[in-house]
C-alpha cells in the first residue's frame, strides 16, 4: 500500500519517503509520537468503548492507542454521551461524534475489511450483531439430538 500511496501523492506534487520498520520499532515510535505519518494495519475491537482508547483524549499515552495524540473536547463529550446513551438514541449520538472526528481528519481511513463469520448449522445462536458477533457467545448451544461425542465433553472450569 505504501508505494501505491507514495506514487499517487507524487502525482500531486507531494514527496513521501517510505521507511519500512520492524514491528517493535514502529510500535515504540508510535507510542512516543515520534513519526510524521504512519501506515499500518490496525484492527480495533468492535466494542463502541474501544473507540475511547483509540480516538479520545483519554487514549493518549499509557491509557490507550491514540498514537497521534488526537484531542478534541467536543468529540470526547459527544463520545461519552453516546457510550452512556440508551440504545434507542446512541446511534444518533455516535453519528454526531464521528462527524466531529471526520471534520478534524486526524487520520485517513483507507479501508475497512469485511468481517465474515460462519457457524456450523448444528449450532444455535442468537441474532449476530454486526459490531460484535461474539456478544452472546455464552448462549450458543448445540441441541442434544445433534451433538457429536466431542460436543459432550464438559468444559474445563
Amino acid at each position: 500500500m505504501g508505494p501505491l500511496l507514495q506514487e499517487q501523492l507524487r502525482r500531486m506534487g507531494i514527496q513521501v519517503q517510505l521507511e519500512l520498520l520492524e514491528r517493535s520499532t514502529e510500535t515504540d515510535r508510535e507510542s512516543k509520537g515520534a513519526f510524521d505519518a504512519a501506515l499500518g494495519v490496525w484492527t480495533m475491537g468492535s466494542s463502541p468503548d474501544g473507540i475511547k482508547g483509540a480516538w479520545s483524549s483519554q487514549g493518549i499515552g499509557n491509557h490507550g492507542v491514540n498514537y497521534g495524540s488526537y484531542s478534541n473536547p467536543l468529540f470526547d463529550a459527544l463520545l461519552d454521551s453516546a457510550l452512556k446513551a440508551d440504545p434507542s438514541v446512541a446511534r444518533e449520538k455516535f453519528s454526531k461524534a464521528f462527524a466531529v472526528i471526520n471534520d478534524d481528519a486526524p487520520a485517513v481511513w483507507l479501508y475497512e475489511p469485511w468481517k465474515i463469520a460462519a457457524v456450523n448449522r448444528r449450532i444455535r445462536i442468537s441474532k449476530m450483531r454486526p459490531d460484535a458477533w461474539w456478544f452472546d457467545l455464552a448462549e450458543w448451544y448445540i441441541p442434544s439430538a445433534e451433538q457429536l461425542p466431542r460436543d459432550r465433553i464438559p468444559l474445563a472450569r
